[in-house]
This record gives C-alpha cells, structure tokens and sequence, in this order.
C-alpha cells in the first residue's frame, strides 16, 4: 500500500501542475479585505442567517471560469448544469471525452472509487479504487490514474494494479498492469519533490468551513465556504493583487452532501 501510494504521490507531482508554485511574496498578506459594495440577495438565493455579513457586502463578480461540483450538481463554466448520481459524494471530477471521470466518497482503507460518466451524469462504469484524484498533464490533453485493490481485500476479490492513461479529448483510456516483485516493492525511482501547496495569500474573514479551492487563473483564487448544518454552499473569489474578496457563487444547497468540488485543471 506504501509504495503504490508513494507511486501515486510521483505521477501527481510529475503532472506539472502550473498553479503549484508559491503566491508571490507581494501577494501576502493578512488583512482583512474591505467589502466594495452592498449587493441584496437575489429571491430565493437569500443565505442562512447569522454569518453572512460579510459575504453579503461582497461585490457579485463572473461566475467560475472552472468547472464545479456543488452537492450532485455539476456547472460547467459555459453555464450548463448536470445532474450527477445522488447515491454518493463526488470529491473530484474531471473531463474525459463527452463524459466525466470522478472519484467519490465512499473511503476503505484509504481509497475511493473512481467512476466513469457520460455527458448526461450517467454512470457508464465503475473503474475499480484509487487513493488520490486523477491527474491531468502539463497540457490538459492526458488523464492519468492508477487502480489497485487494498491489502484487505480478499485475494478472491483482488485486482491486479493498472496504470492508466487516457486521452481527454477522445475519452479513450489505455490500461496497463504494473507488475511488483514479491515483497510488494516499488522499483527505485529518482526522488521527485512532491508538489507544494498554494495557500490562501489573505485572511479568510468569513465564518465557514473552506472546503476547497481552485486557482482559476495566476492571479484569481476560488474558496468554497461550506456551512453543513445550514446545507448551504457559496464561492467566494480572491484577486491577489489588489487582495480583494468578491463572490462568484452565491449561497446554494449542498443537496444533503458536505463538500464543493472544483474540476481538475492543469
């Protein structure tokens, strides 16, 4: 299980995320960013009482230039909407084809399942557990994943580990059994630092949870707040530079699930 996840952690670092380098230093800061102006909820959007002074200051900016995923309900950045399955949790989501690959929340012993959709939000598959979210390339043109069942698993039921690799605009996935020596090592491989994380350059001054986040271009940062016991989600966006907060998407229901997904970019 180590090595597989080290091998996971080696293909995502490999992916050359470009949004995973540092903020630049003139980008910190912590202060709290002054509201520009007063926008009134729109009818039938209004938020749960009691936390949202600030987000309700919050001047309404474009809606996500990423894909989204709140509660079952994928956005694309175009503004259609697709009804995901309402069975589980979706925790990552990415283009493939027509369709969508997902992971979901459906955890054993450090895994989840990975799926595969249509263009309708159809479940076309099931493609076996994974540990991390697929990861695109440098260019976005190639999805890569592996599959491997956990040392719990019986052997009756235990697959082989696959690499694979599929092609995003085609949607055609290519498959490839990796094969381990007897004790379940990993061949040496050169150390690959793994990627560093981007942090939220300014103060958060919200009450909520941060569910996630996106960077949406080098200079714009998405954060879903997320107030489970409301089930109510938003999406609030920062502009590093002038290190100000506006709101990108405004207070919607989480569908009875706990999370917001951002699609995967490069």
């Amino acid at each position: 299980m180590t090595a597989l996840c080290t091998m996971l952690a080696l293909a995502a670092a490999c992916s050359g995320d470009p949004s995973s380098s540092d903020v630049p230093a003139d980008t910190a800061a912590t202060e709290e960013a002054a509201p520009t102006s007063v926008v009134p909820a729109s009818p039938g959007t209004a938020p749960p009482i009691g936390y949202t002074t600030w987000t309700d200051g919050l001047q309404v900016g474009p809606p996500p230039a990423l894909g989204y995923v709140i509660g079952h309900t994928y956005h694309a950045p175009g503004g259609r909407v697709v009804e995901l399955p309402s069975d589980r949790g979706i925790t990552s989501l990415a283009r493939l084809g027509d369709g969508f690959l997902v992971t979901d929340d459906r955890y054993f012993e450090g895994t989840m399942g990975v799926l595969l959709l249509d263009a309708g939000g159809n479940l076309v598959r099931e493609l076996g557990t994974v540990a991390g979210a697929p990861v695109l390339d440098d260019d976005g043109s190639t999805l890569r994943w592996i599959t491997f069942s956990p040392l719990e698993v019986s052997p009756a039921d235990r697959s082989p580990t696959r690499l694979h690799v599929a092609d995003v605009a085609s949607g055609e996935i290519r498959s490839r059994i990796l094969r381990f020596d007897a004790r379940d090592h990993v061949p040496e491989a050169p150390a690959v630092p793994a990627p560093r994380q981007r942090r939220i350059p300014v103060q958060l001054p919200v009450r909520g949870r941060p569910a996630a986040r996106a960077w949406e271009d080098r200079t714009h940062l998405l954060v879903a707040i997320v107030r489970p016991r409301a089930g109510r989600a938003a999406v609030v966006r920062l502009d590093t530079r002038t290190r100000t907060w506006s709101l990108a998407v405004d207070w919607t229901s989480i569908e009875g699930f706990f999370g917001v997904t951002f699609a995967t970019s490069p």
